[in-house]
């Protein structure tokens, strides 16, 4: 397939949507290994790309796990190659800088000199300047010297003054003296030079004359920099004196560092990467290196500006370095030094040091990456700008690679490219310079667009290797290229020039009578840039607009609107319109507003196929410009001064205001005048967080990141009127501790006094999510004589964010006990095996992290080999856990922010909540769970995870699921005649991290409203459930006694009311005997 149909393939499966500035969005060459038989078979990837360097008409290619085509090297197992592909035919031919095979030479009294190239890695390193014709050099670091037991890991480099004649290749093999190999220090033998591994990095130096290779093997790899530079010949007279007054030509040294004489630890790898500058800036001619030690200081890393300086040992001379200054890195393992790059990025005439660590971690999980850049600020002292780092969190290592690019975008600062070949199929960021440093966010995202080549690696690496920048096309910008070696690819991107287009449109007259019915418009424009004179024509349209809100003017068309195309070029075209006027006495005070729309047409920068004639439009262009005209006014000049003051007040909302609470903030402002009318009053909203406004009312326009809106909808603001303003501010990115917004009222007219023109309104910004927990156990509670084997449990958990705001960092401890342990019993009621744990969010496992009785788990969990780390101790992580044991939980901003849903491990739970265990007898019940935290009768199990974003009231929660495999006959051991109840349950804690500092900690950021933990409950014995007959036939037992019982007592006189009856008796006895005394009486009168 040849380059031509290689680009078509690309452009077929390329995204629309790449973000791109100046450098084309798609690679306009791409090179592949060339299709040419070799002597044994390629295994695997050749890593063809894995470095580069890029020539004004070629690009050299080095692809260290290359099988050779040469004969005489046919019984070597990859050699490695280099290949050098040209642009003007899109060809790729090997490079040879070596022709021999193995050889087994008589190795000299001094040296040795046998070899073996089998998996050499040829083609490793490599640099070069980037004119045709020039200096280059690469190097096989793990060249061997052939012993018969052994082999010495020399490692070697070729290099040539012009890679247009590969005959005259000169070689560099700096560690093969045979006293040099193995010495004795302090009575201890040290490998020397003997695994050396010369070539592991290598830089031309910014003179263009020496060669710099690091040796990180030197010295039990403790590491070493070499370096290689020409010297007159030094000749001795007949008398053995050194002639210095003859010119005896040149010749070129090695010249090593001896790591005796450096106060570093062996294992260090001083020379993994090296560079050179002149650090000293100003009229310095002195030339500096620069070099890491990855490993060095505990695996922290170390980085070195020096000097090589002579120094006396044991009567011999010898060299070492004279450091300068040395930069250490924050991050233990981060690989700190793993690339270096020096270039003057802020322009100050020092070059500044960037130190690339691509195994540091954000989250402590992936190998996210960073990048240090160290400022220069004069007298070799360096400040830390900042620690850059790429918003990709899963193993991107970001920092991989780092290259120069020169000045892309001809702002007068150096931009540079950094490399994260793990991020997806691999990513290149571009970062522009400026006076205050390298810029925080990348201007371009450079991706493998479109690839389709198989691999059997997890992506391309595309990225591992990127050239210096190189103008190979003379428009003024430098291209680059860009390695892909496990898709085994090189892709060359050009750059299209930045120009901008000065364009104006004036007019003929600043007021318009009431008898006037027409004004002249002049439009001009212009097309420049700061380094390209652009002289041919480009197409450019013209979108002419006039008073299209009122209508009262109108082009000569007889149309609000009036296009046109014309061409614009590096010089000034102006055209002049006409305009008519229809005045109308009711819009006097409302402005005519003239505005030209303008834009480049047919840029066809999407091609493979470079579009020589394009150019692309500086990133801060505008492009539209506008006037206004107005009508006269009576005003006591011919400038109205006004005397505007604003005020401004929050609208449906409290402060402090809760992240997420709304989706807008609606701010209300008063401008009032107190002076003669003012004309085109406006007012000019910016925001200081990373958010936007929701929404651009009809009378306002964006102008960069400040809103300027008119004020009574362009009518003028007469004396003592007041004008209203609304504005809706966009939420859903808010972030931060403070939002500050900054209004200022203004008008095209004079300020009386500019004081209480302006207003900045502070609005504190606090976090606040309820969180909701809901738990089910798949087996609530069953009999210990249930199950005919040893039951498998789930407990589930969900986790729900129920908002307002997103919890940023959500920090889950969960507890679950593994053994009983008392003074009389140890048992093991889970084996380590049996337990298994997932968590997920969004449809994502989160990984979770293992302790046992606060040590962490190194292996996994499920594999009874675990063992513990005496160094990791569950203590750290659970100072990040506060415990909180408050009741007072309605304080929404005035309690701690880190909140422990089992408060103590069990007490708040307590609190909120009646669960089934308060049903349980306490004095028969045994409560297995880790409430506690060091209960002595349980040994405990914590998982710790951690999630990021959760979201507020969605669909997605975070989803916990625990599977226990009990063992019966363990349990059944733990009950006796008193106890005869199990009671288990997982307990949890959360923490939610919104700050570092001390003010942050007394902030609450969420409040737990509802939780439902699942509980598992055993019991020793366990009655079953009687048959419905049994029922029926005790019910109708107790009716036959019940009416038995009733004939009984009644039969003994149990229902008489005898105390009533004797009553009623003597009741009666009374009236009778009333009754007889009445008729008495009657009868005596």
């Amino acid at each position: 397939m040849n380059l031509q149909q290689n680009l078509i393939i690309y452009i077929i499966f390329m995204p629309y949507h790449i973000f791109s500035y100046n450098i084309s969005p798609v690679p306009n060459y791409v090179f592949k290994p060339p299709n040419i038989p070799t002597f044994m078979e390629q295994q695997e990837s050749s890593l063809f790309g894995y470095s580069l360097t890029l020539k004004k008409n070629s690009i050299l290619i080095g692809a260290p796990k290359a099988q050779t085509h040469l004969a005489s090297q046919r019984r070597v197992n990859e050699t490695g190659g280099l290949y050098k592909c040209n642009f003007e035919n899109g060809a790729c031919e090997p490079f040879i800088v070596d022709i021999y095979g193995n050889t087994v030479v008589e190795d000299t009294r001094f040296a040795y000199n046998s070899e073996k190239k089998d998996f050499q890695l040829l083609g490793y390193t490599m640099d070069g300047l980037s004119s045709d014709n020039s200096k280059f050099v690469v190097c096989a670091p793990k060249l061997k010297a052939n012993l018969e037991h052994h082999y010495l890991l020399h490692g070697a480099c070729y290099w040539t003054s012009s890679e247009n004649d590969n005959t005259k290749i000169n070689r560099i093999a700096s560690l093969r003296a045979r006293d040099q190999q193995v010495k004795t220090i302090e009575k201890h033998n040290v490998y020397f030079n003997m695994y050396g591994q010369q070539g592991f990095s290598v830089h031309i130096t910014e003179n263009s004359e020496e060669i710099l290779m690091g040796a990180p093997g030197i010295y039990n790899w403790k590491g070493s920099v070499i370096r290689y530079r020409p010297r007159q010949k030094q000749k001795k007279t007949k008398f053995g004196q050194l002639d210095n007054n003859r010119n005896n030509g040149i010749e070129y040294v090695s010249e090593i560092i001896n790591p005796m004489f450096i106060g570093i630890s062996e294992d260090s790898y001083l020379g993994y990467a090296v560079t050179s500058a002149y650090f000293a800036g100003g009229d310095s001619y002195r030339l500096l290196y620069a070099a890491s030690a990855p490993q060095a200081n505990d695996q922290v890393g170390k980085v070195f500006i020096f000097d090589f300086v002579e120094v006396q040992n044991n009567f011999v001379r010898d060299k070492t370095m004279k450091i300068y200054r040395e930069f250490e890195s924050q991050q233990m393992g981060e690989y700190f030094g793993y690339s270096l790059l020096a270039e003057d990025i802020n322009n100050d005439g020092y070059p500044d040091l960037l130190i690339g660590a691509p195994m540091h971690s954000k989250n402590s999980y992936f190998e996210s990456g960073a990048v240090y850049i160290y400022l220069n600020t004069g007298k070799l002292t360096f400040e830390l700008q900042i620690l850059l780092t790429s918003d990709y969190l899963f193993g991107g290592r970001f920092g991989t690679s780092m290259s120069k690019l020169g000045d892309l975008n001809q702002d007068g600062y150096n931009d540079v490219a950094i490399g994260a070949p793990m991020e997806g199929n691999g990513v290149v960021y571009i970062y522009h310079g400026s006076a205050q440093g390298l810029m925080s966010k990348p201007s371009q995202k450079v991706l493998p667009s479109g690839s389709q080549i198989p691999t059997k690696f997890p992506g391309l690496m595309f990225g591992h290797s990127i050239s210096t920048g190189v103008d190979i096309d003379s428009n003024g910008y430098n291209d680059i290229a860009i390695g892909a070696p496990y898709g085994e690819e090189v892709f060359i991107y050009k750059t299209y020039p930045i120009v901008q287009i000065s364009a104006t449109i004036i007019t003929d007259k600043k007021e318009i009578g009431k008898n006037d019915t027409r004004f002249q418009t002049t439009a001009c424009w212009r097309l420049f840039s700061s380094t390209t004179n652009i002289t041919h024509d480009l197409e450019f349209n013209i979108l002419l607009k006039a008073d299209t809100k009122h209508g009262r003017a109108k082009w000569i068309n007889n149309n609000k609107f009036y296009e046109l195309n014309v061409t614009i070029n590096n010089q000034v075209q102006c055209h002049e319109f006409d305009v008519a006027v229809f005045f109308n006495i009711v819009d006097i005070f409302k402005p005519i507003e003239i505005e030209m729309e303008y834009r480049l047409v047919n840029q066809l920068i999407n091609s493979t196929q470079f579009c020589d004639k394009c150019v692309v439009l500086h990133e801060n262009s505008v492009e539209s410009v506008r006037t206004s005209v107005v009508f006269s006014t009576g005003c006591k000049s011919s400038m109205c001064i006004a005397d505007l003051r604003i005020k401004s007040s929050l609208s449906g909302s409290r402060l402090p205001y809760i992240l997420g609470s709304t989706r807008t903030l609606a701010v209300k402002y008063d401008v009032e005048n107190f002076g003669e009318t003012a004309y085109l009053a406006q007012i000019k909203i910016t925001l200081s967080n990373v958010t936007s406004f929701a929404k651009v009312p009809s009378n306002c326009k964006m102008d960069e990141d400040e809103m300027i809106c008119d004020l009574e909808s362009g009518n003028p603001l007469f004396p003592q009127q007041k004008s209203k303003l609304i504005v809706n501010i966009d939420t859903s990115r808010l972030s931060g501790k403070q939002l500050v917004i900054k209004a200022e009222a203004f008008s095209n007219g004079e300020e009386a006094n500019f004081d209480d023109n302006k207003i900045i309104n502070v609005m504190e910004l606090i976090e606040y999510s309820e969180i909701e927990i809901q738990g089910h156990s798949s087996m609530t509670q069953f009999a210990i004589e249930d199950p005919l084997s040893d039951p498998t449990i789930t407990h589930e958990l969900e986790i729900i964010n129920q908002g307002p705001s997103t919890i940023r960092d959500l920090s889950v401890m969960i507890f679950i006990p593994t053994r009983y342990l008392n003074e009389k019993k140890d048992i093991k009621i889970f084996n380590r095996s049996d337990l298994m744990v997932e968590v997920r969010y969004k449809d994502s496992l989160i990984p979770v992290t293992w302790y046992h009785e606060n040590k962490l788990l190194e292996d996994n969990l499920n594999d009874d080999s675990s063992t513990l780390s005496p160094d990791s101790d569950l203590e750290i992580a659970e100072d990040e856990f506060d415990i909180v044991t408050s009741k007072n939980e309605e304080s929404k901003f005035n309690e701690r922010r880190r909140r422990s849903i089992s408060g103590e491990l069990g007490q708040l739970q307590q609190q909120r909540h009646q669960t089934i265990l308060d049903e349980l007898p306490f004095n028969r019940t045994i409560h297995f769970n880790c409430r506690d935290n060091y209960v002595e009768e349980y040994s405990c199990m914590q998982i710790y995870f951690n999630v990021n974003n959760v979201q507020a009231v969605g669909k997605d929660v975070i989803k916990v699921k625990i599977n226990y495999l009990l063992q019966l006959n363990a349990l059944n051991q733990v009950f006796d005649e008193h106890l005869d109840i199990f009671a288990m349950q997982p307990l949890l804690m959360l923490t939610t991290n919104v700050g570092d500092n001390d003010d942050d900690k007394n902030v609450m950021t969420y409040k737990i409203t509802e939780e439902n933990l699942p509980v598992t409950i055993v019991f020793k014995h366990f009655n079953k459930e009687f048959a419905l007959w049994i029922y029926i036939v005790a019910i109708l037992a107790g009716l036959l006694v019940l009416i038995i019982m009733s004939l009984i007592l009644y039969k003994c006189g149990f229902f008489k009311r005898q105390v009533k009856e004797e009553l009623e008796r003597l009741t009666q006895n009374e009236n009778y005997t009333s009754y007889s005394n009445n008729i008495d009486d009657d009868e005596k009168y």
